[in-house]
């Protein structure tokens, strides 16, 4: 989230109602006493810090973007391209930092974004003249003000496009509107919608890819300063003389107003925690103060009478600590950063048994993971997912979740297979924790083949040069059609069964034995064989499969495709004929037509450019056990 730069910013809490809202009294925390981290506090100015896990990003001297890892305590400077260049209002998500960069060369703003883990330095949409500001990144999902559209729209930008797509205006009105904030998945921006003096918060939320804008708050007081975690939206309103904080849910809900003395500005928001600055006046100096929505509970981070502490973030991280960062203005403005455990809420919770999933290979689906509240309990609960096998995708959204009221919550559990998985079961482990509780939960996943997903499959392997000729492609779906199209049980299974030999001769020859699909190695071959038998499998499984398979080559052992082969009765006639696909494979499924006995097999159509076959026929008797008859060369 932007917010402006201020010069005087106060705090003292005290424990009194304000005047209007849906007020909320918190309880006292106490003093945060945790180690306090010293970011930078060199020479020039150093403001604007955001914080995001591990790492925090700020201004350093109004030229200069600046990161720092928690872990390492080692900081670093975004590179710059040019000389000149002045990079400022940086944000932070995961490994990546956004922020404006005002090019000397041309006058304009442009939006970029560097990516800590690789070192990349990328400019977002590049256009001749930019004017571009307040970036704030969360997921995928880039959003910024641009002034050279309206009276300064705001745009989204998705990261993850590729190839990319333009930025999309967010902004429905003619109204100035700044200051962005991204919820960390990425499917939430909000901002203000200013007229005149007056600004109002708005909110977009990304739903099956579509961006919806509504608004938040519209009232005769000033709402500025919002930002979103995904399930709550946080902003500053002075509607009593002094500035106050007022949060309410994403998906709609009654706005709650933090009933503390003072002006509170400047609120940022992680998975429910809000920090924001405090002071008894407007020309008082600020402190940081947290405040825990699932406990209702608020807690003093800094305490220093003659030091005025401003333009603060909050960070949330998988243990449940709370890290907050800010600038302490001393001589100059310098960034501080402290983590601390909050206190846990009462009581306990427990995962809901989740219903078993069956999923064809390729495919998605989703349930419900439901977190039960025990004893009162009323804290935010981060949920993952352990066990997937490769390839396999499991999100939980929303993530965290909090129980509120002795209400049960719940979280879609969302489950994606890739192409290449076998049918078979496994066991997906979902874990919540809050502070130090933890429960888990486990999720039974059965795959499925289908003649489609075994089609999509194949189509995979072609595209991935694991197929590496199309007409052997094809020729294997031909056969998935002809046994989707069968007219009974016995003549589906001898297909698939011919399908199973056909892949088994092309196995390290047109289909590799070892591929790679999405970074994760299998076995192709493998993969289809297990595909065709749990299609064989979910047919009726006493049938024993019959087919008549065998080749036609060429004097070089090349098989011969277009021949046709007819299978004749001891009195001569024709009893049943197929033709050679790609590869030179017959296969005759629709041996339901043949009674015990002598019978004899031939190639009755022989391809251009060749004039007779060796044998020129083969006798065999019928059992109705399956056949595999030696190869047939045309000369």
């Amino acid at each position: 989230m932007r917010k402006q730069l201020l010069v005087a910013i106060a705090s003292f809490v005290c424990w009194c109602a304000p005047v209007i809202g849906q007020q909320i009294t918190p309880l006292n925390g106490g003093q945060v006493t945790s180690l306090r981290v010293t970011i930078n506090n060199g020479p020039g100015h150093q403001t604007e810090p955001h914080v995001s896990g591990n790492l925090a990003s700020y201004t350093d001297s109004a030229t200069t973007i600046r990161y720092f890892d928690f872990l390492t305590g080692t900081d670093f400077a975004v590179p710059s391209v040019a000389p000149g260049e002045r990079d400022t209002l940086s944000d932070v998500n995961g490994s990546r930092i956004s922020f404006s960069r005002f090019l000397t060369t041309d006058f304009t703003t442009r939006i970029f974004v560097y990516d800590t883990a690789t070192s990349t330095l990328t400019e977002i949409d590049p256009q001749p003249g930019a004017a571009r500001f307040g970036a704030a990144i969360g997921g995928d999902t880039l959003a910024y003000q641009d002034l050279n559209s309206g009276n300064g729209d705001i745009f989204v930008y998705d990261l993850a496009a590729n190839p990319p797509l333009p930025p999309q205006k967010l902004s429905t009105s003619n109204n100035t509107e700044d200051s962005p904030g991204v919820a960390p998945d990425g499917n939430t921006v909000v901002w203000e919608e200013c007229v005149g003096s007056n600004c109002d918060i708005v909110k977009a939320v990304r739903a099956a890819g579509a961006w919806t804008v509504s608004t938040v708050v519209n009232s005769p007081s000033n709402e500025e300063n919002p930002d979103t975690d995904g399930t709550w939206i946080v902003y500053d309103s002075n509607r009593s003389g002094n500035s106050d904080i007022f949060f309410q849910p994403v998906a709609g809900g009654p706005e709650r107003q933090l009933a503390i003395a003072g002006e509170q500005t400047n609120p940022s928001i992680s998975q429910g925690v809000i920090v924001f600055e405090s002071r008894l006046t407007s020309a008082d100096p600020g402190d940081i103060f947290v405040y825990v929505i699932a406990t209702n509970t608020l807690y003093q981070v800094t305490s220093t009478s003659s030091i005025n502490e401003t333009l603060d973030d909050v960070s949330v991280l998988p243990n449940g600590d709370i890290r907050v960062v800010w600038s302490a203005q001393e001589s100059d403005y310098n960034v501080y950063g402290t983590t601390f455990t909050p206190a846990s809420a009462g009581g306990d919770f427990t995962l809901g048994a989740i219903a078993p999933i069956s999923i064809t290979a390729g495919a998605s689906a989703s349930t419900a993971v439901t977190v039960n509240p025990v004893s009162g309990f009323s804290a935010a609960v981060n949920l993952s997912v352990s066990g997937q096998p490769g390839g396999v995708t499991a999100s939980l959204s929303p993530n965290p979740v909090t129980p509120s009221g002795g209400n049960s919550t719940s979280s879609v559990f969302n489950v994606i297979l890739p192409s290449f998985i076998v049918p078979t079961s496994f066991a997906l482990t979902v874990t919540g924790t809050s502070g130090s509780l933890s429960h888990t939960t486990t999720a039974n996943v059965t795959v499925t083949a289908t003649p489609s997903s075994t089609s999509n499959l194949i189509g995979d392997l072609l595209n991935a040069g694991c197929i590496d000729n199309a007409g052997i492609a094809n020729a294997l779906t031909s056969k998935l059609s002809a046994a989707q199209s069968a007219a009974n049980v016995q003549t589906a299974i001898n297909t698939l069964t011919a399908l199973k030999n056909q892949i088994q001769v092309q196995a390290g020859k047109h289909i590799a034995t070892s591929c790679y699909i999405g970074g994760v190695a299998f076995n192709p071959v493998t993969a289809l064989l297990l595909d065709v038998q749990g299609l064989i499998d979910s047919l009726r499984v006493s049938l024993i499969p019959d087919p008549i398979t065998g080749y036609v080559v060429n004097s070089l052992g090349v098989g011969v495709p277009g021949a046709t082969v007819s299978i004749l009765s001891a009195a001569g006639n024709t009893v049943a004929t197929a033709t050679t696909d790609i590869t030179g494979f017959y296969f005759l499924a629709t041996t339901g037509v043949l009674t015990p006995g002598a019978y004899t097999i031939a190639v009755s159509g022989i391809p251009a450019g060749f004039a007779s076959a060796t044998p020129a026929n083969q006798a065999f008797t019928w059992q109705g056990a399956a056949i595999a008859l030696n190869n047939f060369v045309l000369n």
